[in-house]
């Protein structure tokens, strides 16, 4: 791409985002890649309220069946969220079990364990039993709240999986660089929480406002015990 694209797609994103693509303008360079990533793990208020919105049109582009293409800044977080990733793999074959604690390992595998079958297939299982959804392949376009199985427990079962991964991860390896490379991608799933959340309330009102009274974000001993509770009061 030459630099005359990236003009005009500066010009595209004018038309269809407005002043706020203009104000993100001013705060953003056009091509200074490092400068990007600097900004982009500093993770300021602007770029926060920025991708909020772009995920709120994201969401609203998947309701109407629109195609979504990601921007630039998007592919840049995304590229290194994946880098960081895949650097944690890498470091628990360099460095696997690297403080020697055989417990860790065993812990971190049951994190993998649980994180794959509980938080994620257990969630795809919910989606595919309430979420209203004709096409189980768009299993995560639910057309109404789902607040069953393990979404009674927290509402983000899937980011949590993901997060479940990564504590897998450093675990087994126990390298002190792990921590550099998983604590970043924790911090980024739990935000994203939060941006999922307002576009949720956006599109399903008040049924998620009362959803989120009941049920935590991502804390599942505190759901585990309300769920309980609320089977109590039912008897």
């Amino acid at each position: 791409m030459t630099y005359i694209d990236l003009i005009k797609a500066d010009k595209d994103s004018i038309e269809k985002f407005g002043d706020d693509y203009k104000a993100y303008m001013k705060r953003v360079p056009r091509g200074n890649f490092l400068l990007d990533i600097i900004r982009l793990i500093r993770f300021r208020k602007w770029d926060y309220e920025f991708i909020v919105k772009r995920w709120k049109i994201m969401s609203l582009e998947k309701t109407n069946r629109q195609q979504w293409k990601p921007s630039r800044n998007e592919i840049v977080l995304y590229s290194l969220l994946g880098i960081l990733f895949i650097g944690l793999i890498v470091l628990c074959f360099l460095f696997f079990n690297w403080m020697n604690i055989i417990w860790f390992v065993y812990i971190g595998v049951t994190f993998f364990v649980i994180g794959f079958f509980v938080f994620g297939g257990m969630a795809r299982i919910a989606f595919l039993k309430k979420g209203g959804s004709t096409n189980d392949k768009k299993w995560l376009d639910t057309k109404k709240v789902v607040d069953s199985g393990i979404y009674a427990v927290v509402r983000h079962p899937i980011y949590i999986s993901f997060m479940f991964y990564v504590i897998g991860l450093m675990l087994v390896s126990q390298h002190w660089l792990v921590l550099v490379f998983g604590i970043p991608i924790i911090i980024y799933f739990y935000q994203f929480m939060r941006i999922e959340e307002e576009a949720n309330i956006k599109r399903f009102g008040d049924d998620y406002r009362q959803y989120m009274k009941k049920v935590p974000r991502a804390n599942f001993l505190l759901g585990i015990i309300r769920m309980l509770r609320s089977k109590r009061k039912e008897i």
